[in-house]
């Protein structure tokens, strides 16, 4: 919690690979590579098992968290998160105590990430190391990128993107890795703010050459004058 900027985000990697390894070792727990098979979706108030009911069992909680994150980011409390975001050392001096706004929304972000690993268990049955190696930590990452880091729908909209490319294109050509590595470095390079960011580089552009004109239409007067 002490660590910041890229230094936080190796760090957290880093701890992702723990968690593989210790999941892969522990055989009498996880099952080691086989992992562990989930053969019946458990008794609940709705029928897992039916598609139907767990496509909508999952959009309704999606929307949920998402109205929650909303109310979080807007209230005081998400202020002072962009606030930290900005300027760290301007909020300790406001009187803010960061550290604690940072550890509260780490366990958010955990709860969140933690349901959704249990429908993916009640949707595929079956639990194995792959789901912690880094290349799901790095594909959740690469969804925010694209979608747009710093907001709520962007990475809702990088993640299907991301998933449709890879279902898409994996049953077309067998290169479709680079497909995706294409989108993330042009991603990077044009759009840094994601496709949450297009709205805010058009307004600027449009701006901009607004600005142009005028600049243009007295240098030509000048000019005739």
């Amino acid at each position: 919690m002490r660590a910041t900027g890229v230094y936080f985000l190796m760090i957290t990697l880093a701890l992702g690979m723990v968690v593989w390894g210790v999941v892969y070792r522990w055989h009498s727990l996880t099952g080691g590579d086989n992992g562990m098979n989930l053969a019946t979706s458990p008794v609940c108030l709705v029928n897992l098992g039916d598609p139907a009911i767990f496509f909508y069992l999952v959009l309704v909680l999606f929307v949920l968290l998402l109205a929650g994150l909303y109310v979080l980011v807007n209230s005081p409390f998400g202020r002072g998160l962009l606030g930290i975001r900005e300027s760290e050392i301007r909020m300790r001096i406001l009187g803010y105590h960061t550290w604690l706004h940072k550890y509260l929304v780490f366990i958010v972000s955990g709860a969140c990430g933690g349901l959704s690993g249990v429908l993916w268990v009640h949707l595929n049955h079956i639990v194995s190391p792959e789901v912690a190696i880094l290349g799901a930590s790095v594909d959740t990452l690469l969804m925010v990128i694209l979608g747009g880091p710093g907001t709520l729908v962007g990475p809702a909209i990088g993640a299907a993107i991301v998933v449709f490319l890879r279902e898409y294109f994996s049953t077309l050509v067998t290169w479709w890795l680079y497909v995706l590595g294409a989108v993330y470095i042009l991603t990077i390079y044009y759009l840094p703010e994601g496709l949450m960011g297009i709205p805010e580089y058009l307004r600027t552009a449009h701006r901009s050459k607004g600005a142009a004109e005028p600049a243009a239409g007295v240098s030509i007067d000048k000019s005739a004058s």
